[in-house]
C-alpha cells in the first residue's frame, strides 16, 4: 500500500505540475482582457483543488478511517464555491443548477471530503441528465445534522441500483461511462467523517444524494 501511494503520488502531480507550466505560459503568450484573465484565473484554482484533491484521496489511502483527523469546515461556502465552479458546464449543457444554502454551517470532516462529495453527487446528476433538467443543491441543518442533498429529475435508480451504487466499480445497467469508483470514493470519505451517504427515489421522478454530516 505505501509503495503504491508513493507511484500514485508521483504519477497524479506530475501532469499537473506540466500542467501548471503550460497554462503559465500560454498566460504570457495571449493578449489578456478581464474574460480571458479569469478563465485563467479559474483554471489555475481548478488545478489547485486537483492538487487537494489527490492529497486527500492519498491520505485516505495510507490510513484507516479511524485515524484520519476531522475537521472544522464550513459546509454552507464549500457547496456555494462548487455550485459556481459547475454552474458553467451545467448551462453548456441546457440543464439548471440550483442552490439552497442556509447561513454558514460548520461541520466535521476529513480534508476535502465536503468538495469531493458535493462534486461526485453533482457529476453523477448531470451524467442522468440528457435532455435538460433541473439540478437543486440544498443544505440543511437539523439538530446536530447538517446534510448536504443533490437532487435532479432525471430518470431515477431503482431499489436495487440504489442498494449497490456505493459498491466499487459499480456502474449500474444504464451507464457505460465513467470508473465506478465516484459513489465509493463518496462513502469511503463519509465513513471517515463519521457522515451517513445516502441515495433515495425523488418523486415525481428524479434521485435524491444526500450526506449527513455531525454540526462542529
Amino acid at each position: 500500500q505505501k509503495a503504491f501511494a508513493a507511484d500514485a503520488s508521483h504519477q497524479l502531480r506530475t501532469p499537473l505540475t506540466a500542467l501548471q507550466l503550460r497554462l503559465e505560459r500560454l498566460r504570457e503568450k495571449v493578449e489578456l482582457t478581464e474574460a480571458t484573465e479569469k478563465g485563467f484565473d479559474e483554471i489555475e484554482s481548478e488545478i489547485s483543488r486537483m492538487r487537494r484533491l489527490i492529497e486527500g484521496l492519498l491520505a485516505l489511502g495510507r490510513a484507516s478511517s479511524e485515524s484520519l483527523t476531522r475537521e472544522q469546515v464550513d459546509a454552507a461556502q464549500v457547496v456555494r464555491e462548487r455550485v459556481a465552479e459547475w454552474t458553467s458546464l451545467a448551462e453548456e449543457a441546457g440543464i439548471t443548477l440550483r442552490l439552497s444554502a442556509s447561513e454558514p454551517a460548520p461541520v466535521l470532516a476529513v480534508p476535502t471530503a465536503v468538495e469531493q462529495i458535493v462534486d461526485n453527487y453533482i457529476d453523477n446528476a448531470l451524467s442522468a441528465l440528457d435532455d435538460g433538467g433541473t439540478i437543486t443543491v440544498s443544505l440543511n441543518t437539523d439538530g446536530e445534522r447538517v446534510t448536504i442533498a443533490v437532487s435532479d429529475d432525471g430518470p431515477g435508480l431503482s431499489g436495487s441500483d440504489a442498494a449497490r451504487a456505493f459498491d466499487r466499480f459499480w456502474r449500474g445497467t444504464s451507464t457505460t461511462e465513467g470508473t465506478g469508483l465516484g459513489l465509493a470514493i463518496v462513502k469511503q470519505l463519509a465513513q471517515a467523517s463519521g457522515a451517513t451517504a445516502s441515495l433515495a427515489p425523488r418523486q415525481p421522478r428524479g434521485t435524491i444524494a444526500s450526506v449527513g454530516f455531525e454540526k462542529a
